[in-house]
């Protein structure tokens, strides 16, 4: 399995950490790369995903969970120029479940968190730093939208 993401992003990091957990407690432990992306957009992570491709000769993953939708597109795109079918040959899943991923052929299974609530949350905790409070850290619950990758 892959990770593509930028984990120096604390949101991004708690993805990567929770697949590791996953992974290392499975029935029959899985072995999970990472790449780090430098970048949220589509030009950057289709490079890094053409610079994997030309690096790794022996290993391909048979699953890659992208940190956001759009690394996703991007690496489906780089791969599919490279010969490698999704989701025939990889599986795919972004994150976010933007408008664009249930469009991209093939249309991207993806995880949805509710952003008007997450929204809602954020200019909460907001206003109470500016009021001098200390607000703990929320959650929001994600919701597994499978598609075709």
């Amino acid at each position: 399995m892959l990770f593509v993401g930028d984990t120096s992003y604390r949101e991004i990091r708690l993805r990567w950490e929770g697949i590791q957990d996953i992974a290392t407690s499975a029935a029959e432990p899985v072995a999970v790369d990472h790449i780090q992306l430098s970048s949220f957009s589509y030009e950057s992570a289709y490079d890094i995903a053409i610079r994997y491709l030309d690096v790794v000769d022996d290993f391909r993953p048979d699953a890659i969970f992208a940190g956001n939708d759009t690394a996703a597109m991007a690496f489906i795109s780089a791969f599919r120029a490279a010969g490698i079918r999704v989701p025939e040959d990889v599986s795919i899943v972004g994150y976010n479940d933007i408008p664009a991923a249930g469009y991209f052929s093939p249309r991207i299974s993806t995880i949805r968190q509710d952003t008007h609530k997450a929204g809602r949350v954020l200019v909460s905790k907001l206003m109470r730093i500016i009021d001098g409070d200390t607000p703990r850290s929320a959650k929001i619950k994600t919701e597994f939208i499978l598609r075709d990758t």
